[in-house]
């Protein structure tokens, strides 16, 4: 499923661990792809658009991190704002 946004949202930690698009105004159609979790792991742009901004975040079931439920990917324009999500949930 892919979400889209409007282009002008940078991205931060508490943007994608409360993954909520009604309240932080982000487009998508159906419901929140984000599936029950109960602990999260991100990875980060390391270098060019977006660099030292989140660019995963592994949604899992169990503490020990052990059983992933879904991954969101989010990538970067040259203004270092988000310019698209994509959600895989397994």
């Amino acid at each position: 499923m892919a979400i889209n946004n409007p282009g002008n949202v940078t991205m931060s930690e508490a943007i994608i661990s409360s993954f909520n698009p009604s309240t932080k105004g982000l487009q998508m159609s159906g419901a929140s792809p984000v599936p029950a979790h109960v602990a999260t792991a991100m990875t980060y742009v390391a270098a060019g658009n977006g660099a030292g901004n989140v660019e995963t975040v592994t949604y899992y079931s169990d503490v020990a991190k052990t059983i992933s439920v879904g991954v969101l990917t989010v990538t970067y324009n040259a203004l270092n704002k988000v310019s698209g999500y994509t959600f895989v949930g397994v």
